[in-house]
C-alpha cells in the first residue's frame, strides 16, 4: 500500500478505538437488541469492551448528559426538552403498538382512536357500550415509566393521560408483555409491541378505525413506537457502533433480536411442569392450600379402591359360576323350577274374558229360541 493512500474506514476505526470502552444503558425494551448488536460488534471490534445495563430510559438519558455512559438505548422518541440538552438519536426499529384482547373475548368489532382513549381514561367501562355482551372492561396498562406507554402517549388523544393511570376500579398495571397476555382473559384489553405478539395464539389484535379499519403495519395505523440510541458526545467507539446499526449485518442482528423477543414471550407463557391447569381467569393467581396439595393423593386412593372393587365383583361372579357347575343336574333343574314358581307367584293372573259362542247353523240364537218357546206355551194354553 502506498503511504499516500487512505486506508479503509474500518481499519482506521479499529486502530482509533483499540482499547476503548463502550458503555450502554437504557430501556428493558432494548435488552435483546443490545445483546445481539454487542455480539455482532465484538466480532468486528474485539479490542472494545462493551458493557450493557438496563436501568431505564430516564436514568440512561441522565447518564449520557452527565457523561457517565456513551449510549442510551431508549424505547421512545426524544422529547424537545431532551434534544435541547444536546442529545441526538439514531432510530433502530419503528414498531406498531397493537391493541389486544384475549382469544376468549367475544368482542369482534373495531375501536376508534377516541374509544380506546376513553377506555384508558375510564370513561368506557362496560363492553356493552362497544356492542358486545355486558361485562366490565379490565384495562391492563403499563407503568408510567414504560417506554411503550410513553410512545402511546405521543398520540394527541392520550395527552391527558400523562402522569395518571386509568380508572383504578377496573385497572391493573403490569411490567411486561407476557404478564399483559396472562391477565387478558375474557374481559381484558391491553397493548403491546406488535412484533412481539404477532405469533401468540392467546391474543387477538383489535382493529383501529381511522378512515377505515387498520391493523399494525398499515400506513395510517395511529400507534407506533420508535426504539433507538441516544448520544451526546461523538467518539470513534460510538460512531463505529452507530455505523453497525445502519449496516446490513446490524439490521440482520436487530431482526434476529426481535424474533428472540417474540420467542421469549412464548416461552414465558408456556406452563411449567409443576403448574396445574386452573379454571380461574388467566393471570389471576390462586393460593395453594393443604387441601389442594392432598387432592392428587385422594385421586390415587379412589382409583385404587375402584380397581379393587371391580376385581372383587369379578371374583364373586366367577365363584358363583363354578358353584353352579358343581351342582348335580337334578339339583339344578329343581332350582330352576323353584325360580319359575316364584316368578309365577309374583305375576298377576290373566283377566278372564267372557266366552261368546256363535249360534249353531239352522238353529235360532238362544234369545230367539227362548222367545219362540214362550209363544208356543201360550198357544197351547
Amino acid at each position: 500500500m502506498n503511504s499516500t493512500e487512505t486506508p479503509p474506514a474500518s481499519v482506521t476505526q479499529v486502530k482509533a478505538v483499540a482499547g476503548d470502552q463502550l458503555r450502554i444503558d437504557g430501556s428493558d425494551a432494548m435488552v435483546l437488541i443490545n445483546r445481539w448488536l454487542k455480539q455482532q460488534f465484538e466480532q468486528s471490534y474485539p479490542q472494545i469492551e462493551v458493557t450493557l445495563d438496563s436501568r431505564g430510559t430516564e436514568t440512561a438519558l441522565d447518564e449520557v448528559i452527565a457523561g457517565d455512559i456513551d449510549l442510551a438505548a431508549i424505547g421512545r422518541p426524544l422529547m424537545e426538552a431532551e434534544t435541547a440538552k444536546g442529545l441526538r438519536q439514531i432510530p433502530v426499529s419503528q414498531d406498531s403498538i397493537a391493541v389486544i384482547v384475549g382469544r376468549s373475548n367475544p368482542f369482534m368489532g373495531s375501536l376508534t382512536v377516541e374509544q380506546f382513549a376513553q377506555i384508558l381514561r375510564g370513561e368506557i367501562t362496560d363492553w356493552a357500550e362497544l356492542g358486545r355482551q355486558p361485562g366490565n372492561i379490565l384495562v391492563i396498562d403499563r407503568p408510567q415509566g414504560s417506554d411503550t406507554r410513553q410512545a402511546l402517549l405521543n398520540n394527541p388523544r392520550f395527552q391527558d393521560l400523562e402522569g395518571q393511570p386509568a380508572s383504578q376500579e377496573h385497572h391493573v398495571t403490569v411490567a411486561d408483555t407476557a404478564a399483559v397476555i396472562r391477565r387478558l382473559g375474557g374481559d381484558g384489553i391491553g397493548y403491546a409491541i406488535a412484533s412481539q405478539i404477532q405469533h401468540q395464539p392467546q391474543v387477538r389484535v383489535v382493529k383501529i378505525a381511522v378512515l377505515l379499519d387498520t391493523l399494525p403495519g398499515d400506513a395510517i395505523y395511529p400507534y407506533t413506537s420508535l426504539r433507538g440510541y441516544a448520544y451526546r458526545a461523538d467518539n470513534p467507539a460510538i460512531q463505529a457502533f452507530l455505523d453497525l446499526v445502519q449496516d446490513p449485518s446490524g439490521q440482520l442482528a436487530i431482526n434476529q433480536a426481535k424474533d428472540a423477543e417474540a420467542d421469549a414471550i412464548t416461552a414465558a407463557l408456556e406452563p411449567r411442569p409443576w403448574q396445574r391447569s386452573s379454571s380461574s381467569s388467566p393471570g389471576v393467581g390462586t393460593a395453594t392450600t393443604p387441601v389442594d396439595r392432598l387432592l392428587p393423593f385422594w385421586w390415587v386412593l379412589l382409583g385404587g379402591l375402584l380397581l379393587w372393587l371391580g376385581w372383587w365383583l369379578s371374583q364373586r361372579q366367577r365363584a358363583n359360576r363354578l358353584r353352579l357347575r358343581s351342582l348335580p343336574i337334578a339339583k339344578r333343574r329343581q332350582n330352576r323350577r323353584r325360580q319359575n314358581r316364584r316368578r309365577q307367584r309374583q305375576l298377576p293372573p290373566p283377566p278372564i274374558q267372557p266366552c261368546q259362542r256363535p249360534p249353531l247353523m239352522g238353529l235360532p240364537a238362544p234369545e230367539e229360541a227362548g222367545t219362540s218357546l214362550g209363544k208356543q206355551k201360550q198357544g197351547q194354553q
